[in-house]
C-alpha cells in the first residue's frame, strides 16, 4: 500500500510548506530541486494542471506483513 502526504505547493517561483508556512524563492527548476531536497526532504515533483502549481508530495510505501 503507498500513501501520499502533501508537503508544499510550488506556486510561479516559490515553494510554501504547508506545515510551517515557510516560503522557498526558486530561480529555476534545478533550484527548485535543490530547495526541496534540503529543506523539505527527498520527495517526488508532480505538477497538477487542474490547479496550475507543482504539489511536493512525500511518498511512503507501507509494506504488508
Amino acid at each position: 500500500m503507498e500513501t501520499k502526504t502533501i508537503l508544499g505547493v510550488f506556486s510561479g517561483n516559490v515553494i510554501t510548506d504547508i506545515e510551517t508556512g515557510e516560503e522557498f524563492e526558486c530561480i529555476t527548476y534545478g533550484s527548485v530541486r535543490k530547495i526541496i531536497d534540503e529543506k523539505l526532504g527527498f520527495y517526488n515533483l508532480r505538477y497538477e494542471e487542474a490547479i496550475d502549481s507543482w504539489i511536493v508530495y512525500q511518498y511512503i510505501l507501507i509494506e504488508d506483513e
